[in-house]
């Protein structure tokens, strides 16, 4: 009798311990990485971080929809680890929030919005480019303990869309449709008026209907424009006494490229995030003629702090700006016509590279984009 008892002790222990390893689920088993558990103090920021991964990663291989909910003894999978490493534990709240990006908001808003540097999101989030954070997606907002609701972008004023097709320019879409090729850049952000991408979409402001066709290849590209070359010898005095002009002659329709060369750097954000430039860099050999870029007076011929030898120019409705220049051949006060030697390229303060910084301005002086103004 006690060894039958004893039989059917050991028989329902055995069911229990069937049902128990039943009722637990083991992850499921995949390479390239490791399980890790969650253990009392440790957050998805925490753990990112002992790991040397970006909370992007561990939220995508598994699709955590809030990581603030990650609880303890839940097993999250490090992909592209061989070993799981010690998670410092803290008891301390978590030094920050995450912030589920909506459609409409970037990187920048959100820095702005949380008073926290753009740089700092970057580092926080293994961001590499600011302009790829899209809707969806959640970054972590360090040393921040309250939510902030983003702003609503505003809405687009009324026009129609046009998708890019193979052949088409940003200036024959613009002619087509009646628009500034300026306006239609600011209402898509572009940047770049020379390089649009096939297939993206375009919003056309102010627009009711689409037109028939967009001239495509040779027939988008305008009939070439004759340019006068004129030497700095057969403009500028020798004699310094006989600058006696001194308005600046009426601007004619279009700029000209002061040096021809690539272009290195580009107008407005550059791809770090943070760092602005006001012109565009050309990449010329050093020694290259600089010319004036548009009929007008010479302003400014000297040295400028990070800018190395510098000329302005004032125009009838602009001003020029050429800089990391390696000698001025103009003084203030000359007056030069558009494609006239005024100087010679140098190297770039700091780096050493030969290049041109140029800029153009409004009367104003607020800074344009050059590309915008140049020939094609």
């Amino acid at each position: 009798m006690p060894l039958k008892n004893a039989t059917s002790i050991i028989l329902c222990f055995v069911c229990l311990l069937c049902i128990a390893c039943t009722a637990y689920r083991t992850p499921p088993v995949r390479s390239g990485g490791v399980y890790h558990k969650v253990q009392e103090g440790e957050t998805l920021h925490s753990i990112a971080k002992a790991y040397k991964v970006d909370v992007h990663t561990l939220i995508s291989a598994n699709r955590i929809k809030d990581p603030s909910q990650v609880g303890v003894r839940s097993v999250i999978f490090i992909p592209d680890v061989s070993r799981t490493v010690k998670v410092p534990k803290t008891t301390e709240k978590a030094a920050g929030i995450y912030h589920h990006v909506k459609e409409g908001d970037t990187l920048y808003s959100i820095a702005k919005a949380y008073k926290v540097d753009v740089p700092i999101l970057m580092s926080a989030n293994g961001i590499k480019d600011p302009s790829q954070v899209g809707s969806h997606s959640v970054i972590f907002i360090p040393d921040v303990s309250e939510r902030v609701k983003l702003p609503q972008p505003p809405k687009k004023p009324a026009g129609i869309y046009h998708r890019v097709r193979k052949g088409e320019t940003l200036y024959s879409i613009a002619k087509v449709h009646g628009i500034d090729v300026r306006k239609l850049s600011a209402a898509n952000n572009i940047v770049d008026p020379t390089s649009i991408e096939v297939d993206r979409i375009l919003h056309i402001p102010d627009t009711k209907t689409q037109p028939q066709a967009v001239p495509t290849g040779n027939a988008a590209r305008p009939a070439p424009r004759s340019t006068t070359t004129e030497t700095a010898s057969s403009q500028v005095p020798a004699d310094n006494s006989k600058r006696y002009v001194r308005r600046a002659p009426k601007s004619s329709s279009q700029f000209v490229w002061p040096a021809k060369g690539k272009i290195v750097s580009k107008f407005g954000v550059q791809p770090d995030g943070f760092t602005k430039y006001n012109g565009i860099t050309i990449e010329v050999k050093q020694g290259t003629p600089v010319v004036a870029s548009e009929d007008g007076r010479v302003d400014r011929s000297g040295r400028l702090k990070f800018f190395g030898t510098t000329i302005i120019i004032k125009h009838a409705k602009y001003w020029t700006v050429y800089a990391n220049l390696e000698k001025s051949m103009v003084m203030p006060n000359d007056i030069v016509r558009k494609g006239q030697q005024i100087a010679l390229s140098g190297k770039q303060e700091g780096s050493g590279k030969p290049c041109l910084y140029f800029e153009i301005r409004d009367k104003r002086y607020k800074p344009k984009n050059p590309l915008f103004y140049l020939p094609r």
